[in-house]
């Protein structure tokens, strides 16, 4: 068997065929050690820029491209580095003795790889991994692309007050969002538009199920995780492992490369999931400033200021000034009168997090897991859990203001010093009746802002409802389907306002009957109707806020989905005392017409995976950007392809990969959106494309085949 260096002798290693390893290890420690050195042995490019990106350093390696700075303008205001020094020194001894031997492996690694080519063009060095660059890393995960897309929304519903959009517009267009709406707070505060991004478009969540052992043939409960995140980059984000330990215990799953945590996966007694919770967790204030001042509880407050130099790459420096009030956030904009600041709730403590993901690996039945994650702050996810006893269990983790935070702005003297919500209140489901549990990103009362759109969480629901008892087989072939309820439900209502032509009548017949049309079809059809869904967003959102301003979100910031469960409320007609019938049937009718020919959308019809250095741009003989392929899947469907525009560039979401475990028996099941090596001559690079397209999938542990 190959052999990695270890720190205490050589360590056994298999790669599969996407070069994934399986690695057998002494203790804990080594396994630390060992997954530490194959994330520098195959991703330390993408670890080294993730925690400059982290640091807001992204304009020196891409240049002062408008994504580059607004990503660096986020980081630094949100301050992700700050703090964690500290958080370092008052670490547990376990804790920091277990990160520090994962960066013991990740620096042994590096050294043993060398300088990645990119670095050496760019005159970068490979940093030294330390457990700050751990929590630092964690951080980022959590804010770009998740969190962020929380603030984002809000910042845009600010912006449309503020540009004298109606407030009773702007409340029918958030929906049940808008009952809390402060118009006063959002019209007056100056958010300038190059502060109001601070995040990353919204790409879409993730899936994730419980299936209770009375309802497998196993008898140990189901688990699947996947999440969504961007894909169509070679390597993918995450990464993973198989770790046997010779006492016979094991810890299977996905992370990413730069910590060491398993971020999906399980024991031999528990598995977890999670899927991006949309918890209420940023505060933003309508703060009136003075200079270094600005008024709190009734009076003035000396803020902290921050003055940090950015550096683009072939450009002069620049130094950036932000100004820190004590409660945590962060104003934003410069000069007097009333500015935004926000505040990320839980940043304040960034050890706490990595403490339930380490006795994660300990517990042995659901009510542990769930116990565990109560004491999670920094990041909302549905979180789910099954165990090899059969049971299951759902809960939402995260802090959340006892005060609903809302949907904008609102000033600081109206809810003082908000406390958390009470933990008595936490949403908790522990072995439902029904024997199963399932999330995908879907509102929850009281706890969640901009929810996604509920039609894969009913889908989810429906097809674990169609069976009695389930096996690994048939658990692995439940996200890999591809109905669209959104096209059902819309489709549906719009039956009579669509022209009487054969191409509409089989597109409403497609959408009553999806299960039953080839696949070809049916994607031909999705992408017939997911333009003509755009188009009738667009008009509807222009009806309400203009058309300038409706363009703004969905072509400039791609925030369609943040807005989407709301619109489709009114598109479907389901509030005519806000939106009149007659005004529906023109501007579904309009979108007929405009969608006839191809345009917007957020429906793929071929994705290509490009090298995450080279974006596609080299030589085809290279091999390093395969072919492209029919995109699977679509928009609103459990396997979830969707693009979006972002300042310019495309970005496509979907999901990174997929884990299927059975409690009843051993190891797993996965497809992933690449292989294991960011190099293109290094283990797996490309590989198992087709495979996470069509569901072919591999074992992940030697029990799971």
């Amino acid at each position: 068997m190959p052999m990695l260096p270890g720190p205490r002798g050589g360590v056994r290693c298999t790669r599969d065929a996407w070069g994934y390893p399986t690695i057998q290890v002494r203790t804990v420690e080594e396994g630390l050690w060992a997954r530490g050195y194959l994330h520098a042995t195959d991703r330390l490019l993408q670890a080294q820029l993730a925690a400059m990106v982290a640091e807001g350093r992204a304009m020196e390696i891409l240049g002062d491209a408008p994504f580059a700075r607004r990503m660096d303008r986020a980081t630094r205001a949100l301050g992700l580095p700050r703090g964690l020094d500290a958080a370092v020194e008052r670490m547990g001894p376990e804790l920091a003795a277990e990160l520090q031997t994962y960066c013991d492996g990740f620096n042994a690694g590096a050294q043993d790889r060398g300088t990645p080519l990119p670095m050496r063009l760019l005159g970068l060095q490979v940093r030294t991994w330390t457990v700050r660059d751990v929590l630092l890393v964690h951080r980022l995960l959590g804010w770009f692309g998740l969190t962020s897309t929380t603030l984002l929304a809000k910042a845009v519903t600010a912006e449309l007050l503020a540009a004298g959009v109606d407030g009773q517009a702007v409340r029918t267009l958030l929906g049940p969002g808008g009952e809390g709406l402060d118009l006063e707070a959002c019209r007056e505060v100056d958010w300038a538009r190059d502060e109001a991004l601070i995040g990353s478009p919204l790409l879409g969540g993730s899936n994730a199920f419980g299936i209770a052992g009375s309802r497998t043939t196993s008898g140990g409960a189901i688990v699947l995780a996947e999440f969504h995140m961007e894909v169509g980059q070679l390597p993918p984000v995450l990464y993973a492992v198989d770790e046997r330990r010779d006492d016979g215990s094991y810890v299977v799953g996905v992370g990413f490369p730069g910590e060491p945590h398993t971020l999906a996966g399980r024991t031999p007694d528990v598995a977890w999931a999670y899927t991006f919770g949309h918890g209420d967790n940023i505060d933003v204030f309508a703060d009136r400033v003075d200079r270094d001042r600005v008024w709190r509880h009734g009076a003035w407050e000396d803020v902290a200021i921050r003055d940090e130099a950015v550096r683009p790459r072939g450009l002069p420096s620049e130094v950036w000034r932000f100004r820190d009030v004590a409660d945590g956030s962060t104003i934003l904009g410069a000069g007097d009168g009333h500015h935004p600041a926000i505040r990320w709730r839980g940043l304040d403590d960034p050890i706490v997090d990595h403490v339930v993901l380490r006795e994660l690996l300990t517990v042995t039945s659901v009510d542990a897991a769930v116990a565990v994650h109560r004491r999670v702050r920094t990041l909302s996810t549905a979180a789910v859990f099954g165990d090899r006893s059969g049971r299951i269990a759902w809960m939402h983790t995260g802090a959340v203001a006892a005060t609903r935070a809302g949907w904008g702005p609102r000033h600081r003297d109206d809810v003082g010093d908000d406390p958390d919500r009470a933990e008595a209140e936490r949403p908790v489901v522990v072995d439902p009746p029904e024997g199963v549990v399932g999330s995908a990103n879907e509102a929850v009362p009281g706890w969640t802002v901009y929810p996604e759109p509920p039609y894969r969480k009913q889908r989810l629901m429906e097809l674990l409802a169609r069976r009695p008892v389930w096996d690994l087989d048939a658990a692995c072939r439940i996200t890999l389907d591809e109905v669209d309820r959104c096209a059902t439900r819309l489709l549906g209502a719009w039956a009579l306002w669509l022209p009487a032509t054969p191409e509409a009548r089989a597109l409403t017949t497609w959408a009553r009957a999806q299960d039953s049309v080839d696949p070809d079809v049916a994607h031909r059809y999705r992408q017939r109707f997911h333009r003509l869904h755009h188009e009738a967003m667009a008009g509807l959102m222009a009806e309400l806020v203009g058309r300038p301003l409706a363009d703004h979100i969905l072509l400039g910031l791609g925030l369609g989905l943040a807005f989407q469960a709301a619109v489709d409320d009114l598109l479907a007609g389901d509030h005519p005392d806000r939106v009149a019938a007659d005004v529906l049937e023109r501007i579904v009718q309009a979108a007929w017409e405009a969608s006839a020919v191809p345009g917007p959308s957020a429906a793929l019809d071929r994705v290509r995976f490009v090298n995450a250095v080279t974006q596609g741009a080299e030589p085809a003989f290279l091999g390093l950007s395969p072919p492209a392929m029919r995109a699977p899947g679509g928009p609103t469907s459990l396997f979830q392809m969707r693009q979006v525009p972002f300042l310019g560039h495309t970005i496509v979401g979907g999901p990174a990969f997929r884990l299927v475990m059975d409690l009843g028996a051993d190891g797993a099941r996965y497809t992933i959106a690449g292989g294991a090596s960011e190099r293109p001559r290094g283990p797996g690079y490309g590989a198992g494309l087709h495979a996470w397209a069509t569901g072919a999938w591999r074992p992940l542990g030697p029990g799971a085949s």
